[in-house]
């Protein structure tokens, strides 16, 4: 499996500054800091990438994480 952990190198599709750090586990996206104060403040599951690399279990869960963050390479 790929190592999601690296995805911090890639920027946020909202916030271009920001890299990618966190899974949002109620919206099934991939968010940096920023969007996890001011758009997902309220969700239960978000949670660090590294976490979810080490924890995630289904995989088809894990390659949609990982489809979403190819996107960021273009």
């Amino acid at each position: 499996m790929p190592k999601l952990v690296q995805a911090h190198l890639k920027s946020c599709e909202f916030h271009r500054n920001n890299p990618v750090q966190f899974y949002c586990k109620n919206h099934n996206d991939v968010i940096c800091a920023e969007c996890k104060e001011l758009k997902h403040k309220i969700c239960m599951g978000v949670v660090s990438l590294a976490f979810f690399q080490s924890t995630e279990t289904r995989k088809d869960k894990f390659d949609h994480v990982t489809k979403k963050l190819e996107k960021y390479d273009s």
